[in-house]
C-alpha cells in the first residue's frame, strides 16, 4: 500500500508574519518620535492655550487669561500676557503677568520625581475693594488652601523645585486710605529640596513705609529645614509700623 507524499510545509507565512511585525514596530517608532517633537508644540495652539487658562481659573475662581504659549524640548514652557481678572464691578484685574518660564526635567518625571525650575517675570497684583466693602481676592486663598475631599490620596512624589520671581509689585487699593500701599521691586529665589528643606531669599521695597515717609528696602533669607527650624534672617531700615501692619493686613 503507498503512501500519499506529504506536501512540504510552507514557511512564507512564518517568514512574513516577523516582517510584519518589524513594520508595525517601525511605524509606532516614527509616531512615538512624531508626538515627542510636536506635543511641545501643540501648548501654541489657541484650544491647548485656553484649556491651561481655562484649568488655572477653576483654581482660583477667576478668570484667567493667557496672550501667548510655546514650547520646544530643552527650552521649556513660556506662557506670557497672563491676566488674573477681577470679578465684576471691579475696574481692573487681580493680577497680571508678563511672563512664566517653567523648566522640567522629562528623565526625573518618567522616574517618578519632579524637578523643576519656574521664573515669574513682572508679577503686579492690586488688591482692590468695591463700595461695598468686597474685595477682588475674596475666596481666592480659601480655593487654593483647601484641601480637595474628592481628590484621591497618593503619596507626593520627590520635589526638587525652584522658583524665581522677578520685578514683582504688590498693590492695596483701599476706598478709605489716602493713599494705595504699594511694595515694589519683588524679588525671591526660593528652593524646595527633596528632603523637604527650604531656602528662600527675598527683596522688596515698601513705599513711604521708612522713616518720614521714605522708601523702606527690606531683605529676608532663610534656611529651614523639613521642621521648619533653621536660621531666618531679616534686615530693615527704622519703620512707619503703622503703615506696615496696614500692607501687611
Amino acid at each position: 500500500m503507498s503512501e500519499s507524499p506529504v506536501p512540504p510545509s510552507s514557511s512564507a507565512p512564518a517568514a512574513r508574519k516577523p516582517r510584519r511585525w518589524r513594520r508595525r514596530l517601525l511605524w509606532l517608532a516614527v509616531l512615538l518620535v512624531a508626538f515627542v517633537v510636536c506635543a511641545p508644540l501643540l501648548i501654541g495652539l489657541a484650544p491647548v492655550r485656553d484649556r491651561i487658562a481655562a484649568a488655572a481659573g477653576e483654581q482660583l475662581g477667576r478668570t484667567v487669561e493667557i496672550g501667548s504659549s510655546g514650547a520646544f524640548w530643552g527650552r521649556g514652557i513660556d506662557l506670557e500676557d497672563v491676566t488674573v481678572h477681577s470679578p465684576d464691578g471691579f475696574d481692573g484685574p487681580l493680577a497680571t503677568v508678563r511672563k512664566i518660564h517653567v523648566d522640567v526635567d522629562v528623565l526625573a518625571l518618567l522616574g517618578g520625581s519632579i524637578t523643576a525650575q519656574v521664573r515669574v517675570v513682572e508679577p503686579h497684583v492690586t488688591l482692590r475693594t468695591d463700595p461695598t466693602g468686597r474685595g477682588n481676592e475674596d475666596g481666592v486663598v480659601e480655593r487654593l488652601t483647601t484641601p480637595d475631599e474628592d481628590a484621591p490620596e497618593t503619596e507626593a512624589p520627590p520635589l526638587d523645585l525652584e522658583v524665581s520671581v522677578i520685578g514683582g509689585r504688590f498693590e492695596s487699593q483701599a476706598l478709605e486710605a489716602a493713599e494705595n500701599d504699594v511694595v515694589e521691586d519683588i524679588q525671591v529665589t526660593l528652593a524646595l529640596d527633596p528632603a523637604g528643606g527650604v531656602q528662600a531669599d527675598a527683596r522688596a521695597v515698601v513705599k513711604g513705609a521708612g522713616k518720614d515717609g521714605a522708601d523702606a528696602p527690606l531683605t529676608l533669607t532663610a534656611e529651614l529645614d523639613a521642621d521648619g527650624a533653621g536660621p531666618v534672617r531679616c534686615t530693615a531700615p527704622p519703620l512707619d509700623l503703622a503703615r506696615v501692619a496696614r500692607v501687611v493686613e
